[in-house]
């Protein structure tokens, strides 16, 4: 019982709905139409509602080539960025795409609507509009504008093909707005570690023109260290030189006085020998050999 309630109480719903946008379109229709215009406007409306399916077909197809193409060159930020930028585009188009056959298929609703309050109020017959509705399917192609005739153009039929073809395409384009947004979340994640690793790179640097610094500056140190070194050899060098030539110094000075005094002694011996004495010329001369030995060495 209860279900039934349910079931009377959504029936009531729906028409209350349908009468209520059946005012709406009277409200906002600002004379009143004939049956051709009614006509003309159920046919453009119909025509462009039976287009939905290519609509459909023509975007399912464009979407897998975007993830085929796209799916060899998103590794990269500039492949990923480029697919989201596509996606995104394509996602934006396929549902304009999908408005404008809804707002045909609202139009045509309108229309249809607008011909049965015209029939209601008594201004068209019911029997002229159900059989110049199904006489639509029956026109000849090449009398149309278009050069197109559908099988149908009564209401429920046309619905009934919009409803199915919008299924699909609501399904579409939901998954297209997933890709996006699954597009964008990767985007993201891969800029965010490319920031990262830009600022580690940053950091490695910095830290290794630190590490040549003190390299340097280690450097530096080192070759003055060095120099200091040098130096110090050098001056410990010349200041044992000079011991030794004050050394040197004082020996041949002290030699050449021992000499003098060897060669006065030498003198006075003779002085009291006979000078020409054989021993005495031999030590005369060594001393004298001697003496000019050490000069020459010392003026050397």
């Amino acid at each position: 019982m209860s279900n039934t309630n349910t079931n009377s109480a959504a029936l009531e719903e729906r028409l209350r709905e349908e009468l209520q946008t059946k005012l709406i379109s009277a409200r906002n229709t600002s004379k009143i139409p004939t049956a051709k215009d009614l006509l003309d406007a159920i046919i453009h409306h119909a025509d462009n509602c039976y287009l939905i399916s290519d609509d459909f077909r023509t975007a399912f197809t464009e979407y897998e080539q975007l993830q085929l193409t796209a799916h060899s060159t998103s590794s990269t930020t500039w492949g990923a960025q480029k697919y989201f930028l596509g996606m995104a585009i394509l996602s934006s188009k396929h549902r304009n795409w999908f408005l404008r056959r809804y707002n045909d298929a609202t139009s045509f609703n309108n229309a249809h609507d607008i011909y049965e309050i015209l029939v209601a109020g008594g201004i068209l017959e019911e029997l002229d509009r159900t059989s110049a509705i199904a006489e639509l399917a029956n026109r000849n192609p090449e009398d149309t504008s278009t050069g197109v005739v559908n099988a149908h153009y009564e209401r429920i039929e046309v619905n009934e093909m919009f409803r199915l073809n919008q299924m699909m395409f609501k399904e579409l384009l939901k998954n297209e707005e997933d890709k996006v947004e699954e597009l964008r979340k990767k985007l993201y994640m891969k800029q965010q570690a490319e920031e990262e690793e830009s600022k580690e790179m940053k950091k490695l640097l910095h830290e290794v023109r630190d590490a040549t610094e003190a390299l340097l500056t280690r450097r530096d140190e080192m070759q003055e260290l060095s120099v200091n070194e040098d130096i110090r050899e050098m001056r410990k060098s010349m200041e044992e030189m000079k011991k030794k030539l004050r050394i040197q110094e004082l020996l041949h000075t002290t030699r050449e006085e021992r000499l003098d005094e060897l060669q006065e002694s030498i003198k006075e011996i003779s002085s009291k020998m006979d000078p020409n004495h054989a021993l005495i010329e031999r030590v005369a001369k060594t001393v004298q050999g001697v003496q000019i030995e050490m000069q020459t060495l010392h003026t050397n």
